[in-house]
Protein backbone atom coordinates (compact mmCIF):
# COMPACT_ATOMS: atom_id res chain seq x y z
CA UNK A 1 0.00 0.00 0.00
CA UNK A 2 1.38 3.61 -0.87
CA UNK A 3 0.22 7.18 -0.72
CA UNK A 4 -1.82 6.26 -4.26
CA UNK A 5 -4.87 4.43 -2.09
CA UNK A 6 -7.69 5.61 -2.19
CA UNK A 7 -9.99 5.14 1.10
CA UNK A 8 -14.25 5.28 0.92
CA UNK A 9 -15.95 5.16 4.33
CA UNK A 10 -18.93 4.50 4.48
CA UNK A 11 -19.71 7.35 7.17
CA UNK A 12 -23.14 9.59 8.21
CA UNK A 13 -22.87 13.36 8.81
CA UNK A 14 -20.24 14.52 11.68
CA UNK A 15 -22.34 14.22 15.02
CA UNK A 16 -20.50 14.74 18.48
CA UNK A 17 -22.78 13.19 20.50
CA UNK A 18 -22.56 9.68 18.95
CA UNK A 19 -19.00 7.49 19.22
CA UNK A 20 -19.43 5.62 16.42
CA UNK A 21 -19.60 8.84 14.06
CA UNK A 22 -17.27 10.46 15.55
CA UNK A 23 -14.67 7.02 15.33
CA UNK A 24 -15.49 6.75 11.50
CA UNK A 25 -14.70 10.70 10.62
CA UNK A 26 -11.46 10.32 13.40
CA UNK A 27 -10.26 8.03 11.33
CA UNK A 28 -11.09 9.90 7.84
CA UNK A 29 -9.05 12.93 9.20
CA UNK A 30 -6.07 10.68 10.18
CA UNK A 31 -6.09 9.37 6.85
CA UNK A 32 -6.42 12.25 5.30
CA UNK A 33 -3.59 13.86 7.60
CA UNK A 34 -1.52 11.08 6.30
CA UNK A 35 -1.22 11.61 2.84
CA UNK A 36 -4.30 9.53 1.49
CA UNK A 37 -7.13 10.43 -0.51
CA UNK A 38 -10.18 9.91 2.00
CA UNK A 39 -13.85 10.04 0.64
CA UNK A 40 -16.41 9.88 2.80
CA UNK A 41 -20.27 9.16 2.04
CA UNK A 42 -21.74 12.33 3.70
CA UNK A 43 -22.41 15.85 3.70
CA UNK A 44 -20.73 17.15 7.03
CA UNK A 45 -17.41 16.27 8.02
CA UNK A 46 -15.68 16.80 11.65
CA UNK A 47 -13.34 20.17 11.43
CA UNK A 48 -10.26 20.59 10.65
CA UNK A 49 -10.70 17.41 7.95
CA UNK A 50 -9.28 17.17 4.81
CA UNK A 51 -11.57 14.48 3.66
CA UNK A 52 -13.81 14.82 0.70
CA UNK A 53 -17.63 14.30 1.20
CA UNK A 54 -19.32 11.83 -1.72
CA UNK A 55 -22.58 11.08 -2.52
CA UNK A 56 -23.29 6.78 -2.77
CA UNK A 57 -23.51 6.71 -6.16
CA UNK A 58 -19.58 8.04 -6.87
CA UNK A 59 -18.88 6.13 -3.92
CA UNK A 60 -20.05 2.77 -5.51
CA UNK A 61 -18.31 3.73 -8.68
CA UNK A 62 -14.57 4.17 -6.81
CA UNK A 63 -14.94 1.26 -4.32
CA UNK A 64 -15.23 -1.92 -7.18
CA UNK A 65 -11.45 0.06 -8.39
CA UNK A 66 -8.19 -1.72 -7.56
CA UNK A 67 -6.85 0.63 -5.54
CA UNK A 68 -9.52 1.75 -3.52
CA UNK A 69 -10.20 0.44 0.05
CA UNK A 70 -13.60 0.73 1.40
CA UNK A 71 -14.56 0.74 4.99
CA UNK A 72 -17.62 -0.61 6.48
CA UNK A 73 -19.04 0.10 10.58
CA UNK A 74 -20.26 -3.23 11.42
CA UNK A 75 -23.55 -2.00 11.52
CA UNK A 76 -23.91 -2.02 7.97
CA UNK A 77 -25.58 -5.23 6.39
CA UNK A 78 -23.46 -6.81 3.45
CA UNK A 79 -21.17 -5.21 0.84
CA UNK A 80 -24.02 -2.26 -0.37
CA UNK A 81 -21.14 -0.66 -2.97
CA UNK A 82 -20.05 -3.84 -4.14
CA UNK A 83 -16.59 -2.84 -3.08
CA UNK A 84 -13.74 -4.77 -3.88
CA UNK A 85 -11.63 -4.46 -1.18
CA UNK A 86 -13.34 -4.29 2.36
CA UNK A 87 -12.50 -3.17 5.45
CA UNK A 88 -15.13 -4.41 8.39
CA UNK A 89 -14.70 -1.73 11.50
CA UNK A 90 -16.42 -3.29 14.33
CA UNK A 91 -17.45 -0.36 16.68
CA UNK A 92 -19.65 -1.92 19.09
CA UNK A 93 -20.42 -6.06 19.21
CA UNK A 94 -21.52 -7.40 15.50
CA UNK A 95 -25.42 -6.96 14.87
CA UNK A 96 -25.05 -5.81 18.63
CA UNK A 97 -27.30 -2.85 17.73
CA UNK A 98 -29.69 -4.88 16.05
CA UNK A 99 -28.42 -3.93 12.70
CA UNK A 100 -25.79 -5.20 10.82
CA UNK A 101 -24.23 -8.85 10.45
CA UNK A 102 -22.95 -11.12 12.84
CA UNK A 103 -21.12 -13.05 10.06
CA UNK A 104 -18.77 -10.74 7.58
CA UNK A 105 -17.72 -11.64 4.12
CA UNK A 106 -14.59 -14.13 3.76
CA UNK A 107 -13.17 -11.80 1.31
CA UNK A 108 -13.41 -8.95 4.35
CA UNK A 109 -10.39 -7.41 6.68
CA UNK A 110 -12.59 -7.40 10.07
CA UNK A 111 -10.67 -4.97 12.42
CA UNK A 112 -11.94 -3.93 15.74
CA UNK A 113 -12.44 -0.98 18.31
CA UNK A 114 -12.39 -3.05 21.32
CA UNK A 115 -10.83 -6.48 21.58
CA UNK A 116 -14.19 -7.23 23.69
CA UNK A 117 -16.34 -6.73 20.87
CA UNK A 118 -14.77 -9.78 19.33
CA UNK A 119 -14.26 -11.90 22.21
CA UNK A 120 -15.55 -15.11 21.55
CA UNK A 121 -16.18 -14.96 17.71
CA UNK A 122 -14.33 -16.35 14.95
CA UNK A 123 -12.99 -12.44 15.18
CA UNK A 124 -11.14 -12.90 18.21
CA UNK A 125 -7.46 -11.65 18.09
CA UNK A 126 -8.59 -9.57 14.39
CA UNK A 127 -6.52 -6.25 14.58
CA UNK A 128 -6.88 -3.16 17.00
CA UNK A 129 -8.10 0.05 15.58
CA UNK A 130 -8.68 2.27 18.62
CA UNK A 131 -8.98 5.98 17.99
CA UNK A 132 -9.38 8.85 20.71
CA UNK A 133 -10.66 12.36 20.83
CA UNK A 134 -9.34 13.40 23.99
CA UNK A 135 -11.66 16.73 23.60
CA UNK A 136 -9.48 18.16 26.71
CA UNK A 137 -9.61 21.72 24.88
CA UNK A 138 -13.50 21.68 25.35
CA UNK A 139 -13.93 20.69 28.72
CA UNK A 140 -12.30 21.95 31.83
CA UNK A 141 -13.22 22.38 35.62
CA UNK A 142 -14.94 25.85 35.39
CA UNK A 143 -14.40 26.11 39.62
CA UNK A 144 -18.01 27.25 39.92
CA UNK A 145 -18.63 27.97 43.76
CA UNK A 146 -21.69 25.72 43.87
CA UNK A 147 -22.37 22.38 42.46
CA UNK A 148 -26.24 21.77 43.07
CA UNK A 149 -27.52 18.63 40.73
CA UNK A 150 -26.23 15.57 40.05
CA UNK A 151 -26.39 13.51 36.99
CA UNK A 152 -27.36 9.88 35.63
CA UNK A 153 -26.48 8.76 32.23
CA UNK A 154 -28.02 5.49 30.66
CA UNK A 155 -27.29 5.47 27.20
CA UNK A 156 -25.84 1.80 26.53
CA UNK A 157 -26.47 1.49 29.70
CA UNK A 158 -30.04 0.53 29.53
CA UNK A 159 -29.34 -3.19 29.17
CA UNK A 160 -31.82 -5.89 31.11
CA UNK A 161 -29.82 -5.23 33.91
CA UNK A 162 -30.41 -1.67 34.95
CA UNK A 163 -32.84 -1.82 37.16
CA UNK A 164 -30.68 -4.67 39.02
CA UNK A 165 -27.73 -2.10 39.09
CA UNK A 166 -29.51 -0.01 40.65
CA UNK A 167 -31.19 -1.34 43.21
CA UNK A 168 -27.95 -2.96 44.50
CA UNK A 169 -25.53 -0.30 43.50
CA UNK A 170 -26.67 3.11 43.59
CA UNK A 171 -29.41 2.95 45.80
CA UNK A 172 -27.82 2.50 48.94
CA UNK A 173 -25.51 5.21 48.49
CA UNK A 174 -27.17 7.79 46.44
CA UNK A 175 -31.02 9.85 46.23
CA UNK A 176 -32.18 10.17 43.34
CA UNK A 177 -34.25 13.61 43.54
CA UNK A 178 -35.10 16.60 41.53
CA UNK A 179 -31.68 17.46 41.89
CA UNK A 180 -30.88 14.47 39.64
CA UNK A 181 -30.42 14.78 35.77
CA UNK A 182 -31.34 12.78 33.21
CA UNK A 183 -28.01 13.70 31.36
CA UNK A 184 -29.08 11.74 28.11
CA UNK A 185 -31.58 15.00 27.52
CA UNK A 186 -28.97 17.14 28.45
CA UNK A 187 -26.37 15.52 25.15
CA UNK A 188 -29.78 15.21 22.99
CA UNK A 189 -30.60 18.86 24.18
CA UNK A 190 -26.85 20.74 23.44
CA UNK A 191 -25.46 22.11 20.42
CA UNK A 192 -21.64 21.23 21.06
CA UNK A 193 -19.31 20.04 23.64
CA UNK A 194 -18.87 23.61 25.51
CA UNK A 195 -22.84 23.21 26.47
CA UNK A 196 -21.84 20.30 28.48
CA UNK A 197 -19.15 21.74 29.72
CA UNK A 198 -21.76 24.69 31.74
CA UNK A 199 -23.81 21.83 32.62
CA UNK A 200 -21.10 19.69 34.05
CA UNK A 201 -19.77 22.68 36.20
CA UNK A 202 -22.60 22.83 38.28
CA UNK A 203 -22.59 18.69 38.88
CA UNK A 204 -21.39 17.23 41.77
CA UNK A 205 -22.39 13.14 41.32
CA UNK A 206 -22.27 12.23 37.38
CA UNK A 207 -23.17 8.19 38.00
CA UNK A 208 -23.13 6.43 34.39
CA UNK A 209 -24.84 2.89 33.77
CA UNK A 210 -23.14 3.02 30.05
CA UNK A 211 -19.43 1.35 30.96
CA UNK A 212 -18.06 2.79 27.49
CA UNK A 213 -19.26 6.33 27.34
CA UNK A 214 -16.51 9.20 27.43
CA UNK A 215 -18.79 11.17 28.66
CA UNK A 216 -17.50 9.80 32.22
CA UNK A 217 -14.23 11.33 31.33
CA UNK A 218 -15.90 14.55 30.39
CA UNK A 219 -17.51 14.41 33.53
CA UNK A 220 -13.98 13.84 35.50
CA UNK A 221 -11.89 16.86 33.35
CA UNK A 222 -14.70 19.03 34.29
CA UNK A 223 -14.09 18.22 38.33
CA UNK A 224 -17.57 16.12 38.82
CA UNK A 225 -17.68 13.45 41.18
CA UNK A 226 -17.82 10.58 38.27
CA UNK A 227 -18.42 6.94 38.68
CA UNK A 228 -19.10 4.12 36.57
CA UNK A 229 -21.82 1.74 38.56
CA UNK A 230 -20.75 -1.71 38.71
CA UNK A 231 -22.14 -4.85 36.76
CA UNK A 232 -21.67 -8.19 38.13
CA UNK A 233 -19.35 -10.06 36.31
CA UNK A 234 -17.26 -7.32 35.40
CA UNK A 235 -14.21 -6.36 37.74
CA UNK A 236 -12.52 -3.00 37.93
CA UNK A 237 -9.55 -4.43 36.26
CA UNK A 238 -11.41 -5.82 33.35
CA UNK A 239 -12.97 -2.63 32.82
CA UNK A 240 -9.69 -0.55 32.92
CA UNK A 241 -8.43 -2.78 30.41
CA UNK A 242 -10.78 -2.30 27.39
CA UNK A 243 -10.97 1.15 28.81
CA UNK A 244 -7.76 2.95 29.70
CA UNK A 245 -9.54 6.35 29.66
CA UNK A 246 -11.13 4.92 32.84
CA UNK A 247 -7.86 4.60 34.71
CA UNK A 248 -7.75 7.99 36.82
CA UNK A 249 -10.64 10.47 38.11
CA UNK A 250 -13.77 7.59 37.53
CA UNK A 251 -14.76 5.35 40.23
CA UNK A 252 -16.20 1.76 39.67
CA UNK A 253 -18.88 2.24 42.46
CA UNK A 254 -19.68 4.56 45.13
CA UNK A 255 -17.19 2.34 47.41
CA UNK A 256 -14.49 3.49 44.76
CA UNK A 257 -14.38 7.61 45.16
CA UNK A 258 -11.48 7.65 46.97
CA UNK A 259 -9.50 6.68 44.14
CA UNK A 260 -11.42 9.29 41.64
CA UNK A 261 -10.79 12.17 44.12
CA UNK A 262 -6.81 11.31 44.84
CA UNK A 263 -6.58 10.91 41.11
CA UNK A 264 -8.58 13.28 39.51
CA UNK A 265 -5.77 15.44 38.48
CA UNK A 266 -4.24 12.85 36.29
CA UNK A 267 -7.37 12.57 33.72
CA UNK A 268 -6.42 15.19 31.71
CA UNK A 269 -2.60 14.17 30.91
CA UNK A 270 -3.70 10.99 30.76
CA UNK A 271 -6.28 10.61 27.77
CA UNK A 272 -3.82 13.33 26.53
CA UNK A 273 -1.58 10.77 26.10
CA UNK A 274 -3.64 8.24 24.99
CA UNK A 275 -4.45 10.26 22.05
CA UNK A 276 -1.16 9.75 21.08
CA UNK A 277 -1.36 6.06 20.72
CA UNK A 278 -4.01 6.82 17.57
CA UNK A 279 -0.94 6.66 15.54
CA UNK A 280 -0.40 3.23 16.30
CA UNK A 281 -3.38 2.13 15.58
CA UNK A 282 -3.54 3.77 12.18
CA UNK A 283 -0.22 2.00 11.59
CA UNK A 284 -1.65 -1.13 12.58
CA UNK A 285 -4.49 -0.40 10.16
CA UNK A 286 -2.17 -0.05 7.32
CA UNK A 287 0.19 -2.91 7.86
CA UNK A 288 -3.15 -5.56 8.07
CA UNK A 289 -4.79 -3.62 4.77
CA UNK A 290 -1.22 -4.20 3.02
CA UNK A 291 -1.25 -8.20 4.24
CA UNK A 292 -4.72 -7.98 2.81
CA UNK A 293 -5.00 -6.45 -0.40
CA UNK A 294 -1.69 -5.52 -1.46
Amino acid sequence: MNKNTTFVIWSYDFDWKIGGYVALHLLAKKLADRGYRVYCTCNRLMRYSKATPIGYRRAEEMSRRDNVVTLYPEVVPGNPLGAKNVVRWVLYYPAGHGVGDEIYNDSELVVTFQDKFVNGTIYDGCPLVSLIDSNTRNICNMNLPQRPNNAILVKKGHAPDLESRLEKYVKPYFEINERTIHFDKVIEASNDISDLNKVLGEIDYFVSFDMASYHSVFAALAGCKSLIVPKDGETKDSLIERMPCFNYGIAYGFDDLKHAEDTIHLVKDHVDSLQKDNDSSIARLEDAINKRFF
